[in-house]
Parts: structure tokens; sequence; C-alpha cells
């Protein structure tokens, strides 16, 4: 809760993906002014309306794997049709040296669309991301501006490619 006023500002367009990560996010936005959300996430979603946060669905495929997101060509294309202040996205594992990797590839597709239409972009990370294997690689963790984490991390890696990291 502490960490958000440091990223996020009155008037910000926010992309959230459809992670866990980005719904816990979504519960703390009512705290900003005049703010507006786009989302791949059902579930986000949903709470954004319940809480009477502007927000834009990504539209697209429910996902076939993953029946929480939305995905495919007619999400990126919304995502496309924006340009926001910050991106809030996460996955399910991080390695050693700085690699970021996902169970889902299609999300990971569109994860990096929102990233390259976002001023700034935040890798949301906690305790379970770490020592674990995922298929699909994401990106280096250096292309993110910035990792909010819920503890310090940064003895975990071998790499010094790091962006910035947060935690409490």
């Amino acid at each position: 809760g502490e960490i958000l006023p440091m990223l996020i500002g009155a008037y910000d367009m926010i992309f959230l993906d459809g992670s866990t990560s980005a719904f816990f996010i979504a519960a703390y936005l009512t705290d900003f002014k005049n703010i507006k959300v786009v989302t791949n996430g059902i579930d986000t979603l949903s709470l954004l309306a319940r809480n009477k946060i502007p927000a834009y669905s990504t539209g697209g495929l429910i996902s076939p794997v993953n029946g929480s997101v939305l995905i495919g060509r007619h999400a990126e294309n919304t995502v496309r049709a924006f340009h926001a202040d910050i991106a809030f996205v996460s996955a399910q594992s991080v390695s050693a040296n700085g690699e970021i990797y996902d169970c889902f590839e299609d999300e990971n597709t569109l994860r990096n669309v929102m990233c390259a239409n976002a001023e700034k972009s935040v890798f949301l990370c906690d305790g379970t991301k770490f020592g674990r294997t995922s298929p699909y690689r994401l990106c280096a963790l250096g292309a993110f501006d910035c990792m909010v984490c819920d503890r310090d991390v940064r003895n975990y890696f071998t790499t010094d490619r790091l962006p910035e990291i947060i935690f409490d």
C-alpha cells in the first residue's frame, strides 16, 4: 500500500495484466484521483467496476488455459490504442540470472505489448517466483524500470542488470 504513491500519480493511465499480483494492486487504486485503467484481467475488471474506478477491458479471447484473462490479437490491438503512464505486470518465475518466465505464452505476448506502450514498466514479484521454472520467457528483468517485491531480493541475483528494486 505505501509503495503505490511513489509510482502512481493523479490522472495516470495504468495497464494491469491479468495476474493475481496486479489484482492486488487494483484493490488499492481507490486512493488515487482521476486515474484510468486498462486490463486483460476479468476478475480485476470486475473489482475496478465495483470500486467505481474508470477501466477499459482489453477485450479479446478468454484464454483456454487461464479462464481469468483475455488474450490474443484483439486484446493486443486495444492495448496499442493507449499510451499508459505505468504498466504493472507479473509472471510465474524469475531466475537468478534475471530472466522472467511464465507458463502462459499468450499472456507474455500481451505483457510485452503493455510494457512497450507504457512510459514506465513495473514487475510485481513475491517470494513464490524464486526457485521455480516456467517454459515461456517474458524478458530480462533489466527491461523493467522497477521491480516491487515483498522482501529484499538483491542477493538472489547473479546479474547486476537489474531495475530499481522496491520492497517492504
